[in-house]
């Protein structure tokens, strides 16, 4: 009997020792499932016609039938259409690119403020356009109607949206966050008196902290999507923004030089 415990205590460690050196052997450890990587941010389902809005920063380039309207276009937009953009629209005096960008042919629009510096970036055709005033863009047989919506920023300086109208009945709004409201929606009664409801409406952040300003405009509006450029928002704060405005529409938050069709 005392033979028979000895070998027992002989073989364990044995068995141990041919579990580190026999695979087979070897005693199971639970493995952890791989972390999937963060899920991009939804994309709506755009529907393509005719027209392409693409995005640098908070800067836009619309190519729609061959008429090229750039609204606060960034530094590589300016240099992508430097001979054919036909329109610029600035929101504001400081979207103004630096001195020399425009051909000094470029066709520019924005508020009175602007002025200066559109002058001082090259270009010698200013039209200063204000609120509740339309003016068709135009490119031999193709146009297009921009009207305005005027506001004041947290700093007191002008800032001018603007409503797009393309003739395959898709309206494009674009608004920067504003100090008061009261203009936008006195716009907004506007295009609901006149029947035209937004089918993109681009917001511009200038800060994340922008989001609850962006998610009243979008409220207000009620485009069909909602598109959040230029800084970029939490999602989860932007989200619960948009919901506490009765937001329900698709929303995106636009990645960097991003395409959006209309």
């Amino acid at each position: 009997m005392t033979r028979r415990l000895d070998i027992r205590a002989a073989a364990v460690p044995a068995c141990l020792f041919a579990l580190f050196l026999q695979p087979g052997c070897r005693p199971s450890v639970p493995v952890a499932p791989p972390v999937p990587p963060p899920s991009a941010a939804p994309r709506p389902a755009f529907e393509k016609t005719f027209g392409d809005a693409s995005l640098d920063g908070a800067g836009t380039a619309i190519v729609y039938k061959g008429l090229v309207i750039l609204i606060d276009p960034s530094a590589s937009q300016l240099a992508a259409h430097a001979t054919d953009a036909d329109f610029v629209l600035l929101t504001r005096a400081g979207a103004a690119p630096g001195v020399g960008a425009f051909r000094a042919d470029q066709k520019v629009i924005g508020p009175d403020e602007a002025a200066v510096a559109s002058a001082r970036a090259g270009a010698a055709k200013f039209k200063p356009l204000a609120a509740g005033q339309r003016l068709m863009l135009s490119k031999k047989s193709v146009f297009a109607f921009a009207s305005a919506v005027s506001g004041r920023d947290a700093n007191g300086k002008a800032v001018n949206g603007y409503l797009l109208e393309f003739d395959n009945g898709r309206n494009l709004l674009f608004l920067s966050p504003v100090a008061d409201l009261a203009p936008v929606r006195e716009f907004v009664y506007n295009l609901r008196d006149d029947g035209k409801p937004v089918y993109e409406g681009f917001f511009a952040l200038r800060s994340p902290s922008d989001a609850a300003a962006v998610a009243e405009e979008a409220g207000l509006i009620q485009p069909t999507f909602a598109v959040f450029t230029g800084a970029r928002p939490d999602r989860t704060t932007l989200g619960n923004a948009l919901s506490a405005q009765m937001f329900a529409n698709d929303w995106y938050v636009a990645n960097p030089r991003d395409g959006v069709p209309f």
